[in-house]
């Protein structure tokens, strides 16, 4: 399993204490709310925070560069300051994580406070020894997002910038700190343990295969509505990009799969057996010649009338899916008969081409699935047609690269990202992002993987996208080797 290449060597992480560990109300204030927000962030209020002028030349001097009498903005600021509290979540959050680091990096405050402020903080009730140490702007004289006032704190902790994470709900101190060379984390964007996790883990792949195995045979599907579907599809993926069968629960089947494992969710009790399941089945399996040939026989019994692949081993439901002819043309490449499905061959192709992919299809609602689908029958191609392959892998490059910079889910993007190492194409951002994207219990998100055509209801799952991730980790890790 190996641990990931290290992203970075971070050492230190820097927490802004306002607004992320403490908090304060402006509530009740008979200020008006802008011009208190002004204040906090007016040029006065920087020299009093970098104790230049005392607390009653700085109250004199908002009242006369605001033009309020100086009692009301007085009252104000002192009520602000009595609100300050402590928010326990995050404390303990961050102490949890400094206990798990075991001595691999050490958390630092970090905060623009003038001399008044910081004396009531610190008897808030808060045990400090939390952080290694306290950066305050009245203390050094000076205050984010001055670059100087960075420099100085690299300079006290001994750590290069780059060994360093902020934390910081400040956009303006975060590009500062990002300048020089740090990573940025902004707390809103994800829980502040899942954040500083993400960027200071050194074994994401360890972690999510621990989650794999702690849900082991659990690893179900659920539509976006939350009712649980237990259904071959994605054991069959988890199986393919784990090779771990006890991960999975999944049943024998003698030729063609049902889509469902015991009784059909959502749709009609008779649910068919489907090309797209069986096709994985045969193949991640590696079903013997004969029992493919009897399946590949009966595939064949249902075409439409422009040589195209059905979905369905009935005519009750003539379903054709660009994405399911690719798992079809999987099979049949695979086991030599790749001829026999020119029509549906060629017709993928112009999907291709032509970007029809691009609002999805009947049962896959994301592109980024016929990417997926398409790369794993193009391995089959390779060796088969090899000059088809070589047109077709440089059109899919094109196509990708149309794409890179368009948001999607997790298991979107380690889709994404797999296709990409098959055909040459690097995608550090995207690697990057995915890597900041698992959640603490070393999980990614349910994500979506396909739907119920008829009810537009889609479908996903943890486990699958979880499986999907770690194999676009594994092998698009070495992209990042070239920082050391």
């Amino acid at each position: 399993m190996g641990k990931i290449i290290k992203r970075i060597p971070y050492k230190g992480v820097l927490i802004e204490l306002k607004n992320i560990v403490l908090h304060s109300s402006m509530q009740n204030i008979e200020l008006p709310t802008n011009t208190l927000k002004s204040i906090l962030y007016c040029g006065a209020t920087v020299e009093y925070q970098c104790g230049r002028i005392t607390e009653e030349q700085y109250f004199a001097r908002l009242a006369s560069d605001f033009r309020h009498p100086q009692e009301e903005i007085k009252k104000a600021i002192l009520a602000v300051r009595k609100s300050l509290c402590v928010n326990p979540k995050v404390v303990e959050a961050l102490a949890s994580m400094k206990a798990k680091s075991k001595g691999l990096f050490e958390l630092y405050a970090v905060t623009n406070f003038s001399k008044e402020d910081y004396a009531l903080v610190k008897f808030l009730g808060f045990d400090w020894s939390l952080f290694e140490r306290v950066f305050v702007s009245s203390d050094i004289g000076m205050q984010k997002p001055e670059l100087r006032f960075y420099q100085h704190v690299l300079n006290q902790i001994g750590l290069s910038s780059e060994q360093v994470i902020l934390v910081d709900d400040d956009t303006s101190n975060l590009l500062a700190a990002m300048s020089m060379g740090m990573q940025g984390v902004m707390p809103s964007d994800y829980s502040l343990y899942r954040s500083i996790l993400n960027f200071v883990d050194i074994d994401p792949i360890g972690r999510g295969t621990r989650y794999l195995h702690e849900n082991a045979q659990k690893h179900h599907s659920f539509t976006h509505t939350g009712v649980p579907v237990k259904e071959n599809f994605t054991q069959l993926l988890i199986l393919e990009l784990t090779g771990d069968r006890s991960l999975i629960d999944i049943g024998s089947h003698r030729t063609t799969w049902n889509l469902f494992i015991v009784t059909p969710v959502l749709t009609q009790a008779d649910f068919p057996d489907d090309m797209d399941t069986t096709s994985l089945g045969i193949t991640i399996l590696n079903r013997p010649t004969h029992v493919a040939n009897l399946v590949m026989d009966k595939m064949l019994q249902y075409r439409t009338s422009d040589g195209l692949m059905q979905t369905f081993f009935t005519d009750f439901k003539k379903r054709v899916d660009p994405i399911v002819c690719c798992n079809i043309l999987n099979i049949f490449y695979q086991y030599g008969w790749g001829n026999e499905l020119s029509e549906t061959f060629d017709w993928v192709y112009q999907v291709l081409q032509t970007r029809t992919y691009i609002h999805g299809s009947a049962f896959y609602p994301l592109p980024e699935a016929f990417f997926f689908f398409l790369s794993r029958m193009m391995l089959r191609l390779k060796n088969h047609r090899p000059c088809v392959y070589i047109r077709m892998r440089g059109l899919l490059i094109k196509r990708l690269e149309e794409r890179l910079s368009v948001p999607v889910d997790a298991a979107s993007l380690a889709m994404r990202l797999i296709v990409c190492h098959q055909v040459g194409v690097r995608h550090v951002s995207g690697l990057k992002f995915l890597l900041s994207m698992q959640e603490p219990d070393g999980g990614w998100e349910i994500g979506t993987l396909y739907q119920y055509y008829s009810k537009r209801l889609w479908l996903g799952n943890r486990g699958t996208s979880t499986a999907l991730a770690l194999d676009a980790i594994r092998r698009c890790q070495p992209w990042l080797a070239h920082r050391f």
